[in-house]
């Protein structure tokens, strides 16, 4: 074997090495590509994009559901409140006045049994059954002496100082009162029940009317008093008169028109009473109605 040069064989070996070197890298690049391959004949199917969906918010705890709140019966309709009647109100107003009576002192003091109310409604029915004498009251003396005296032999002295004594302290009521006793004159027939103890009939209102209007006796007592007691009384006193006249129970005829001018003229100089301007406004129509219908006097 020829003998190789030293340069020649460094020169080979390192061929030799390089190729050697190349197949193994061959080698390892051929098992890496084998691994990469699919094991099945099917060819490769690309996976398919899924959307990704966010997370599903998690849903609300169950709330506790509120209690119901139990139902209110339906309140059953009510009838509708009937209005009193006129009559029913005006005894009402009567009977608080009554009442305001009981609670003063200086009545207690009298030592008046039971209410108020009924003690005036015994006295109204002593007065009914005794009226004054009312025409031809100058006939005899004896005749204007007993009506001069006619409350106080009726009534009493301690009942007569006691009405006395009821103007005087309740004055500032007179006139809401009278008013409301007049009222009560008009409107108790109208009432189905009692709903007060006085009775005030047209027919004894008259006599005592004709008494104030018409005698010494009663204008006496109407001197006796403040004026504007007097006024009212002659002013309720010619209302009975007109309507006595208006339903025929003017049984001694009396004429109304010498009452109608002098209550006139009083109350048209009169600072005192707090209704004057009705009170002429009604006066003043009656004078217009008589004046129509008797002339002048």
């Amino acid at each position: 074997m020829p003998k190789m040069k030293p340069n020649g064989t460094n020169r080979n070996t390192i061929a030799v090495v390089a190729i050697l070197v190349g197949l193994g890298l061959a080698a390892l690049g051929y098992l890496a590509w084998q691994k990469g391959m699919p094991t099945t004949s099917e060819p490769a199917i690309a996976p398919a994009k899924v959307a990704v969906q966010p997370p599903a918010a998690p849903e609300p705890a169950p709330q506790a559901m509120p209690e119901a709140e139990p139902e209110t019966p339906e309140a059953a309709p009510q009838p509708p409140v009937a209005a009193k009647a006129p009559c029913q109100e005006t005894a009402e107003r009567l009977q608080a006045f009554f009442v305001r009576l009981d609670q003063r002192q200086y009545l207690a003091s009298r030592g008046i049994k039971g209410k108020s109310e009924d003690h005036f409604a015994k006295l109204a029915k002593k007065l009914f059954a005794n009226p004054p004498v009312v025409v031809r009251e100058t006939d005899d003396l004896f005749t204007v002496l007993k009506n001069s005296a006619h409350f106080f032999r009726v009534l009493g002295k301690d009942d007569l100082f006691l009405i006395k004594e009821i103007l005087e302290r309740e004055s500032d009521d007179l006139e809401t009162a009278m008013a409301d006793f007049y009222l009560w004159t008009e409107q108790e027939s109208q009432c189905a029940s009692r709903p007060l103890a006085l009775h005030l009939p047209l027919n004894g209102l008259y006599e005592y009317a004709g008494f104030f209007l018409n005698t010494l006796g009663g204008q006496s007592y109407l001197f006796r008093r403040d004026s504007r007691v007097r006024m009212l009384v002659k002013y309720y006193a010619v209302l009975i008169i007109d309507r006595a006249n208006g339903q025929g129970l003017n049984r001694h005829g009396l004429d109304i028109r010498g009452p109608l001018r002098s209550t006139v003229e009083e109350m048209e100089v009169s600072q005192n009473l707090n209704g004057r301007d009705s009170y002429l406004d009604t006066l003043v129509a009656l004078q217009a109605k008589y004046q129509v219908k008797y002339g002048d006097k």
